[in-house]
Parts: C-alpha cells; structure tokens; sequence
C-alpha cells in the first residue's frame, strides 16, 4: 500500500472552478506524501484537461491525472478512479467544490484510529470566504462503535445528506459497481448516499464523524 489516503477528483467540465479545487488541496496543512491526488477527466468539452495537465505538471509526485476519451458514469467513473489509487481510505471532491485547508491533517489523525468511515460535515458556498482556512473544532469530532444496540443510530448517520465521506479502501468492493441503469443514472452524491444507506449498515465496525464544516460545495 502506498499512501495513507488517496482524494478522487471527479473532473466534468468545471473549467470555472477547478483551479480553486486543487489549490485547497496542494495547499493543505500536512505533508504532501501523507496523499494522493487522483484528477480524472471525464471527457469534458471544455478546457478543464488542460487545466488539470498545468497541476500534474507543478505535482508530478502527488497528482495522477487519468483522461477519459468517453464519459462514463458516476459509478463506472469511481471504479476506474479506484483502480489508480493505492490510499488505505478513499475520499471524493469535486472539480466544482473546495475543502478546508487543515480538513486532510485532520483526517490523518482521525485515520490512526481505524475507522472504516469519516464522515464530515460540508456546507453550500458559491465563493470562497475566510472559513476554509480556520482550523476545525476538536470538539466536534465523535467517534461511534457498531453494537447490536445502536444498529439505528448507526443508519441514520450513514444516511444523513449533511456528510461526505471517506471510506476504508475494502468496503469500496467491485460489488457496489453495478451495471444497473438506476445506478448509472445517479450523480457521485446521489451514488455516495445510496451505497452508504443500502449496502454499508451492517458492514461498519466504526465511524467517526466531524460535524464542523470542512468541505464547501456549490449548488447542483
């Protein structure tokens, strides 16, 4: 295994906004071999790959830039991502969106522990502001144990809209890679959301959850 953890950039025509995105994350409060950046193109048509080829440039040790000819689903798209990374724990960003600048020096520490999820709160934002580059709050960070007798509690967390994610690298199975039209359809929060609700209650040992905003997302 190669990194601690390994960020999935989904890359779709943000031409706009990628630059910030990738900013907030070369930029981080933690050591660069802490991480990987994946950025794949999801055969935009605009100039967000030559965008993404600038950054590769600059970051030739921590970014891996996969280019896509034909664009693929949501699901298809995580999968092909996957098979780049070499993380113990995946998270997801995308082009459009940005995350605080101590949120991966956070996660680092929050990963010794072991959990199989982190969630983290995010919040709608349409410019940036002085909030990204505040450190988070240590009290609001829980961590939760799967016991027989919190088997609800556990579910609604998974299924709470207010978090993102980030997964121990196993519980990412070819499995939830369906062919299914339904899926196909669905966008990366859509698809996140529905693996979390139906595949992954029953599956996690623990979770831990920062319920301090960490990641900024414009409106969909």
């Amino acid at each position: 295994m190669g990194r601690r953890y390994s960020l999935i950039v989904p890359c779709e025509d943000v031409s706009e906004h990628i630059d910030l995105c990738v900013y907030t994350l070369v930029k981080q409060n933690v050591e660069m071999s802490r991480f990987e950046i994946i950025l794949i193109d999801n055969a935009s048509t605009d100039d967000t790959y030559e965008k993404i080829c600038v950054w590769e440039k600059r970051y030739p040790e921590n970014i891996i830039l996969v280019h896509l000819d034909e664009r693929v689903s949501p699901s298809e798209l995580v999968k092909i991502a996957k098979g780049y990374s070499s993380g113990e724990y995946i998270g997801f960003i995308h082009g459009n969106d940005w995350m605080n600048l101590y949120a991966l020096a956070m996660f680092d520490v929050l990963m010794g522990y072991g959990p199989d999820i982190i969630e983290y709160a995010h919040v709608q934002r349409e410019k940036l502001d002085e909030g990204y580059s505040i450190a988070p709050e240590a009290n609001q960070i829980e961590m939760f144990y799967a016991t027989n007798d919190n088997t609800e509690m556990i579910s609604d967390l998974l299924g709470n809209q207010k978090y993102g994610i980030i997964y121990k690298r196993e519980l990412l199975s070819d499995e939830l890679f369906s062919s299914d039209d339904v899926i196909k359809q669905m966008n990366l929060r859509e698809f996140q959301r529905y693996i979390m609700t139906l595949y992954f209650p029953g599956r996690i040992g623990t979770l831990i959850c920062v319920n301090d905003y960490v990641y900024y997302h414009r409106a969909q």
